[in-house]
This record gives structure tokens, C-alpha cells and sequence, in this order.
């Protein structure tokens, strides 16, 4: 399809907004984690750590699914440059609905 409406750089911005998704994603899994494994370390045996030992093992299963995710995205990537220009582009965006918050 030749799209005629579409700005050039769409691609690569909305793969740059998605990867911040991602990396967000990861972080707040990766923060439960490491927090639930404290947890787990210091939590007398019973149902409570029993629950928490079983949410560290969906964590690191999110954590496995939002890196191939990322993977499927990166490989979407055919041009550096404009995707390190549309990665400048949302973040001064973000950056712009922040301070206007």
C-alpha cells in the first residue's frame, strides 16, 4: 500500500512510543521482583509466601514476554536514524504532556 496520508516518519515513531511502553513494562515487573524475591526471602514459610513464591514465577514470565515483545520491535527497525529521530521527537512530546500536567 503507498499510504498517502501517513507522515513518513509514523513508522518509526510509533515503534519508538511502543518500545517506551515496553521499557516501562519491564521496569515496574522487574521492580515487583525484586521486591517479591525480598519478600520471599524473609517471609517465615505458609500460604502468604507460598503466593508470593507463585508471583515470582509470573513475573519473570512477563518479564520473558515484554523482551520478545521488544525483540518483535526492534527487528521492525530498518532505518537507525530515523528511529533515533523519532525517539528525540516522543520524548521532547512526553516530555511537553508532562509540563503541561
Amino acid at each position: 500500500m503507498d499510504y498517502t496520508q501517513l507522515p513518513s516518519d509514523y513508522k518509526y515513531r510509533h515503534l519508538a512510543n511502543a518500545i517506551y511502553g515496553r521499557e516501562m513494562e519491564y521496569f515496574h515487573y522487574d521492580f515487583d521482583r525484586i521486591n517479591y524475591e525480598h519478600l520471599a526471602s524473609t517471609l517465615p514459610g505458609g500460604p502468604f509466601k507460598d503466593d508470593i513464591s507463585k508471583r515470582i514465577m509470573e513475573v519473570k514470565q512477563q518479564l520473558q514476554n515484554t523482551n520478545a515483545i521488544v525483540e518483535a520491535l526492534w527487528a521492525q527497525i530498518d532505518d537507525k536514524d530515523a528511529y533515533e529521530n523519532a525517539v528525540e521527537y516522543t520524548t521532547k512530546q512526553r516530555e511537553q504532556e508532562e509540563a503541561a500536567k
